[in-house]
């Protein structure tokens, strides 16, 4: 039942103009971002990022900004995902099912999830058109692939969970706008404005941008992984608890 559900989510995403207008946008940007860098590195190759190489000035650096892009690309994508079964009445015929609400939530994930790497195709095509006329770094091209896919797939997560409080699309969206900026940014801002160390590692361990980070420098630590896994997991909770909240009372 959950791979039924999520194709059902991912063909919805498929026939939705929003994704698709999205999809052509992220292409345009990012083509136009490929461009710049390679240009400024063709120019002037031995100082690009402080030198570094093309993987890491290029590739690493789209995934990275890929990244940012995704805080305003994840909560249009996933507004729909409960917000539209709320909106359109279909919720009770969904809950009614005889089917867990893990498996209706972790059904809806994993469509967007699909749909998600469906997006990441466009940076990797236009990335790996460097192989044309140079080289890659497998290992930091693989492990900044893999930080932005974790970090998708957070912001996706959140959106799910913060279309689960609403029935108002544009309400859900800004929740999970709010919720994935706090985490990404805004704890990091708070614990750069605080004295007390041990409260300052706790805020940075919870910012995003702070694990993201070390997989666009090419480490892969099992430090970060766990926190992405644990951040997922513990959304895909609260979003199953809310629900059968909803539910028990509807």
């Amino acid at each position: 039942m959950i791979f039924s559900i999520a194709l059902r989510e991912f063909r919805n995403m498929l026939n939705s103009l929003l994704a698709w207008i999205i999809m052509a946008g992220v292409s345009i940007i990012i083509f136009l971002i490929f461009v710049t860098l390679v240009k400024a590195y063709i120019e002037n190759p031995n100082n690009s990022l402080g030198g570094q190489g093309v993987t890491s000035t290029i590739t690493a650096t789209i995934f990275y900004f890929y990244s940012y892009l995704f805080i305003l690309i994840a909560p249009m994508l996933s507004m729909r995902s409960f917000s539209g079964e709320f909106k359109n009445k279909t919720s009770q015929l969904l809950f009614s099912a005889p089917i867990s609400m893990t498996e209706i939530v972790l059904g809806k994930c994993l469509g967007l999830y699909l749909f998600t790497l469906l997006t990441s195709l466009i940076p990797i095509v236009i990335t790996l058109s460097i192989l044309f006329g140079s080289q890659l770094d497998s290992g930091l091209y693989l492990s900044s692939l893999l930080g932005f896919v974790l970090v998708s797939f957070t912001f996706i997560t959140i959106g799910v969970f913060a279309s689960s409080l609403t029935e108002h699309i544009g309400l859900a969206a800004l929740s999970s706008l709010g919720i994935i900026l706090s985490l990404f940014w805004l704890v990091e801002l708070i614990a750069s404005l605080i004295k007390l160390e041990s409260l300052q590692s706790a805020l940075q361990y919870l910012s995003i941008s702070e694990h993201a980070a070390a997989f666009y420098n090419g480490q892969i630590n099992s430090t970060d992984l766990v926190y992405f896994i644990l951040i997922i997991t513990s959304f895909i909770v609260l979003t199953i608890r809310r629900l059968d909240s909803y539910r028990l009372q509807h």
